[in-house]
């Protein structure tokens, strides 16, 4: 006769903690012993973004957190430079041979790649990579026919499957990094066209956004020339 918040099943409870940010989570903690226990489990705190320096020589990598310095010999990574990270990952690629490779600087595992045949402008990855679900994109845009030309891998595969799609309505030739979304991935040009892939349909696919074309001053006027535009996900 007389319902409690503390008397929810503690699955449903779970659901609606770990939709909750870090300060919420906490406050909604405090309701009761039963949040509490639940809230603490879902509870993931916010960690600083880490910074990796490259040497210019030597095998010696520096990590910054960025309130402190940690370096790290890590010959693994020797020639190559960081195509994409994500979820503690990087995706690197070898500067003589062009291979890719997914390495994990705290772990030190490497994840072997099948030879990347497409000489990609931008390379990403959906997930982590020691997932089942994980899929990586490697784009190019071939002018002369007008057309992008996209290779997708699993980690674990043999080969990379590639296919060709017409640029539709406008010229591909400024595209921006890529960026993975709700089972998709994304790119945008300077001429307001967002561009989108489905790997699990192999579709690729557009949207026309004209107000967001991109612009830059030139002695006091604005002009339409090529200029990089960059994607960022929003939490």
């Amino acid at each position: 006769m007389n319902p409690s918040f503390a008397d929810l099943p503690s699955s449903l409870i779970e659901v609606i903690m770990s939709h909750l940010a870090l300060k919420n989570n906490i406050r909604a903690s405090a309701a009761c012993k039963s949040w509490y226990e639940v809230g603490v489990s879902v509870r993931v705190v916010e960690k600083h973004p880490w910074l990796i320096c490259f040497p210019k020589r030597g095998n010696l990598f520096e990590f910054r957190d960025p309130l402190h310095l940690y370096t790290l010999g890590l010959p693994e990574l020797a020639e190559s430079t960081v195509c994409y990270s994500r979820f503690g990952w990087l995706l690197m690629r070898k500067a003589t041979s062009k291979d890719v490779f997914f390495f994990n600087p705290f772990s030190r595992d490497i994840i072997s790649l099948p030879k990347c045949k497409l000489a990609f402008e931008h390379i990403a990855f959906s997930c982590l990579p020691t997932s089942d679900d994980c899929v990586l994109l490697a784009i190019k845009f071939v002018p002369t026919d007008n057309l992008v030309t996209v290779s997708t891998c699993n980690p674990g595969a043999t080969e990379w499957v590639t296919d060709d799609f017409p640029t539709f309505i406008r010229l591909f030739y400024m595209q921006s990094n890529l960026v993975f979304r709700r089972d998709k991935f994304y790119c945008f040009n300077a001429e307001g066209t967002l561009y989108n892939f489905d790997p699990s349909y192999r579709t690729w696919n557009y949207i026309c956004a004209d107000k967001l074309i991109c612009p830059y001053v030139h002695e006091k006027q604005y002009v339409w020339r090529e200029k990089a535009v960059v994607l960022v996900e929003k939490k």
